[in-house]
């Protein structure tokens, strides 16, 4: 499957380069949008590269809605206009105009190498919160409760909406019921708690607040643990 660029420019002679260079491409594909356009579309395909053309006004609202840990922001723009913008942490990858487009795809290779290292250290993390938390990967519920907190630290709201929205999303990936991902979470839960190994929650919060026979629920837990991976850096 292709990798998707979505481009906002509104230089036709850009627009055209980029076309070209990209038409038969066998690794990815390009799409261009209007700036109005830009949000509700990079929310609808999630893009691994989002392509600005001196769009500097839009990155603040853009970085409120895009997962920077799926999608990489690449702002290209002349010397000039560069040299004026302080951008540090809002984009991903900064290109000069004109594009040398051998030493882009070089940089559509780093920048999904850099995704990868991301999610990598993200799932390192948390299987080993998990582990310290006494709940392996064969424990029966332990894939839909990793799926839970990294789907609360990409979109925090979802910790307010666990029955309405988070489940549903998982359920949607195991190809199962929400209420059987609510069962399963809380088999996961239920067997730390039976163990002991639950209030190990202490050394990962870097705080003594709960008691020895504390039982979280599906969604304290969750909201707890994402919280934590958030506080540490890691986004998802």
């Amino acid at each position: 499957m292709k990798e998707m660029i979505v481009v906002a420019s509104n230089d036709t002679q850009l627009i055209r380069d980029l076309s070209y260079h990209f038409q038969e491409d066998l690794l990815y594909a390009v799409k261009f949008v209007k700036e109005n356009e830009l949000i509700s579309t990079i929310k609808t395909i999630e893009p691994k590269y989002i392509l600005l053309d001196s769009m500097f006004e839009i990155l603040e609202e853009l970085n409120k809605n895009v997962n920077r840990s799926k999608s990489s922001i690449i702002m290209v723009a002349n010397v000039e206009e560069l040299s004026s913008r302080f951008m540090v942490g809002n984009v991903d990858c900064i290109i000069n105009k004109p594009i040398d487009y051998e030493m882009f795809r070089e940089q559509l290779f780093v920048l999904k190498q850099e995704q990868k290292k991301k999610q990598n250290l993200l799932n390192k993390r948390l299987t080993n919160i998990l582990l310290i938390l006494g709940i392996p990967a064969n424990v029966k519920g332990y894939f839909q409760l990793r799926e839970a907190i990294k789907l609360v630290i990409q979109k925090p709201s979802y910790a307010s909406a666990v029955t309405t929205d988070l489940y549903p999303k998982i359920a949607e990936k195991f190809k199962t019921t929400p209420t059987k991902v609510e069962r399963t979470i809380r088999h996961s839960i239920e067997v730390a708690c039976n163990k002991g190994t639950i209030s190990n929650i202490d050394k990962i919060l870097g705080i003594d607040i709960f008691p020895a026979d504390w039982k979280p629920t599906n969604s304290e837990l969750i909201a707890l643990l994402a919280d934590r991976m958030m506080l540490e850096g890691y986004s998802c």
